[in-house]
C-alpha cells in the first residue's frame, strides 16, 4: 500500500511594514543647485527635469525622488531601476505607505560639527556624510552590512534604524539605536519629517502618488468626521440622560409638592 500523501503547511504570511526603507546600494544620487528665481511649489516639477538630465534611462524605468536642503538651493536627487528593485523582491511598493531610501530617514538630522553617520542595514550599510548645523547628506556609499572599516571613531555615528511607527495621519517616527560611541550633542532620534518632505522623497511615481496623497486625506477628513460624529452622538445620550434625570426629579418634586398640600389643607380644614 503507498503512503498517504501529506500536504505541506502553507508557511505563515508576514506582515508587510508599513514604511520600506532601501538601502543607499540600489540608487545612483546627484547633488544639483536649484535656481534663485524658483518658487517651491516648482520644486518637484525642477527635480523631474533634472532627473531626465542625468539620467540614461527613461523616468517610466526608475523609482525616484529627492530632498531639499533646508535653505532651498540644493535638491539630492536619487533613482533606483524598477527593475532592480523586482528582482530584489520590490515589486509592489504600492502596497507600502511609505518607500524611502534609508539616508533619508535622517532627514533633518544635526549635528554642531561635519560627522560621518554609518547606518547599520540587514546586506548593506550605507556611510554618508552630514554637514554641521544640518544639511542633505553628502559622499553617500553603500558597503556589506557590518563593513565599518571606513568609520572614523572621533568623527562618526553608527546608527540601526528601529521599527518605524506611525502617527494616526499615517506619518512616520523615525527612532534610531547608537551603536557605540555618539556625539555628545545633536538631534538625530527621534526625526519626525513633515509631510510634504515625505511625498518628495518617496520613490514611487508621481501619479501614484498624487492620487494617493488624495485619497489619504479623503480618509482622514472621513475619519475625522466619523470621530466628531461619534463625539456629538456621545454628547447627546448624555444630554437625553441629562433630561430623563431632570423630568424624574421635577416629578418627584410635583408629586411631593401636592403630597404637601394636601396635608395643608387637612390642617386648613381641622383649623
Amino acid at each position: 500500500m503507498s503512503e498517504p500523501t501529506q500536504i505541506a503547511p502553507e508557511p505563515e504570511s508576514v506582515p508587510l511594514p508599513d514604511v520600506l526603507v532601501l538601502p543607499a546600494e540600489y540608487f545612483f544620487i546627484e547633488k544639483v543647485e536649484v535656481p534663485a528665481a524658483l518658487s517651491p511649489a516648482e520644486l518637484s516639477d525642477f527635480a523631474e527635469l533634472s532627473m531626465e538630465a542625468v539620467s540614461p534611462f527613461p523616468l517610466d524605468q526608475l523609482r525616484w525622488g529627492f530632498l531639499s536642503a533646508p535653505d532651498g538651493k540644493h535638491l539630492l536627487i536619487y533613482a533606483a531601476l524598477k527593475d532592480r528593485l523586482k528582482l530584489a523582491g520590490h515589486a509592489e511598493l504600492e502596497s507600502y505607505t511609505w518607500v524611502l531610501p534609508d539616508f533619508t530617514t535622517l532627514n533633518g538630522a544635526r549635528f554642531t560639527r561635519d560627522t560621518e553617520v554609518v547606518l547599520e542595514g540587514e546586506q548593506y550599510a550605507t556611510s554618508f556624510l552630514l554637514p554641521s548645523g544640518g544639511g542633505l547628506p553628502e559622499s553617500i556609499q553603500s558597503l556589506p552590512a557590518g563593513s565599518c572599516s571606513f568609520c572614523n571613531p572621533d568623527q562618526s555615528i553608527h546608527l540601526k534604524l528601529l521599527p518605524v511607527e506611525l502617527s494616526e495621519l499615517g506619518i512616520p517616527t523615525f527612532k534610531f539605536e547608537t551603536l557605540g560611541k555618539a556625539p555628545a550633542d545633536g538631534l538625530w532620534s527621534p526625526l519626525e519629517p513633515d509631510e510634504s518632505s515625505l511625498w518628495n522623497a518617496d520613490i514611487r511615481p508621481r501619479n501614484f502618488k498624487t492620487v494617493e496623497r488624495s485619497a489619504r486625506r479623503t480618509t482622514s477628513l472621513v475619519t475625522r468626521i466619523m470621530g466628531y460624529a461619534a463625539i456629538f452622538a456621545i454628547a447627546l445620550v448624555v444630554l437625553e440622560g441629562v433630561v430623563i434625570a431632570g423630568e424624574f426629579w421635577l416629578g418627584s418634586r410635583t408629586a411631593k409638592i401636592d403630597e404637601q398640600a394636601s396635608n395643608v389643607r387637612r390642617v386648613e380644614d381641622k383649623h
